[in-house]
């Protein structure tokens, strides 16, 4: 029964299960300080204070990766534009491709980056913000062995890992401005910006452009040349697409975004025949009511108009066009001089 009370060998046997938990030795007949923590502490207990719980939580590598269908769009730009400037700096055989996109914290990412590297700051000029891009060693090395006129594949496993010479460091330059460039060519869809290299570090924790706890997007681009494997780590903070974070939240296929070609010639074809009413105005004046009361037929209105002043043509109450009156053919005609409306525009811009 529940009620009943426990025998003493239940009791020890209970003790010592709970002991063995947390590493407390009962076969001394006292005591020590460190053994009465243990005891007391929280996993003594089997639970997780609120602060505990909170540390995790904040501690927590786990970032919830928010969705952006249109930087799909862009990456796949990206690969395109990527590959097709690389083969034509370095006239060879090559692929790009999409390896994975993630999201990742940045100090996790920065942490990761292994020695000797060469972290490229990539500067956003519009949106006045910062990305770093990784190109991984044994891609740096076949790189700068083919823009310097060489084709000897090495092996991976003897290829010498060390710190890269200032003429190693231009050509490495020299791809991430191609890499840049293409990178603001597949941006052009979605905004007009450019990223351009700001500076190459050599130490990874130079590069801690945003806060390491910021979430950010890691995309990773394999890279093949002549066989020889290697890749391209972009990392981009979120804070950094969020001037256009609307518009890469938004569900567009393929690369015309939205826009129907065929209905956009076909709305512009109509509004060109449409048919519109222009009245000329040779002349305006204000009278009172009476004098206008008093008009017959024969009457003589005097305009205060000379035979080659100007008149206005009008469509509805809004004027379009100003010119000069005169003759054509026997019939009275305006020669246009002026386009208000265009005029009016520019004012209210």
């Amino acid at each position: 029964m529940a009620n009943e009370p426990q025998t003493d060998d239940q009791q020890g046997t209970l003790g010592q299960a709970f002991a063995a938990a947390v590493d407390v030795d009962l076969s001394k007949n006292e005591l020590d300080q460190s053994d009465i923590d243990r005891l007391m502490s929280d996993h003594a207990t089997g639970f997780d204070t609120p602060e505990t719980v909170m540390q995790k939580i904040a501690n927590s590598t786990i970032v919830n990766y928010e969705r952006l269908p249109m930087l799909d769009v862009v990456f796949d730009r990206f690969v395109r534009l990527f590959g097709e400037k690389l083969r034509q700096l370095m006239s060879a055989n090559l692929e790009v491709s999409i390896d994975q996109v993630s999201a990742i914290r940045f100090g996790d990412f920065i942490e990761q980056v292994p020695l000797p590297c060469l972290v490229s700051i990539l500067n956003a000029v519009e949106w006045e913000d910062k990305c770093v891009a990784v190109m991984d060693h044994r891609l740096v090395y076949t790189a700068v062995e083919i823009l310097l006129g060489g084709r000897e594949m090495l092996d991976s496993d003897t290829l010498e890992v060390r710190t890269l010479t200032s003429v190693e460091r231009r050509l490495v330059t020299r791809l991430m401005t191609v890499f840049s460039g293409a990178l603001s060519e597949a941006f052009t869809p979605v905004s007009d910006i450019a990223f351009n290299v700001d500076r190459l570090e050599t130490n990874p924790q130079l590069a801690m452009i945003a806060r390491s706890t910021s979430a950010s997007i890691h995309a990773r681009f394999a890279i093949e040349i002549e066989n020889r494997h290697g890749f391209v780590d972009l990392v981009m903070p979120y804070s950094m697409l969020e001037p256009v974070r609307t518009l890469l939240l938004q569900m567009f296929m393929g690369e015309s975004f939205g826009r129907d070609n065929g209905w956009k010639k076909h709305f512009r074809d109509q509004l060109q025949r449409t048919e519109i009413r222009l009245d000329g105005v040779l002349a305006e004046m204000e009278i009172p009511l009476a004098t206008a009361l008093g008009w017959k037929a024969g009457t003589f209105i005097e305009l205060n108009k000379s035979a080659d002043g100007s008149a206005d043509l009008l469509s509805g109450d809004m004027r379009l066009l100003s010119g000069h009156i005169g003759q054509s053919k026997g019939q009275i005609a305006i020669r246009i001089e002026k386009n208000i409306f265009d005029a009016s525009e520019e004012q209210n811009a």
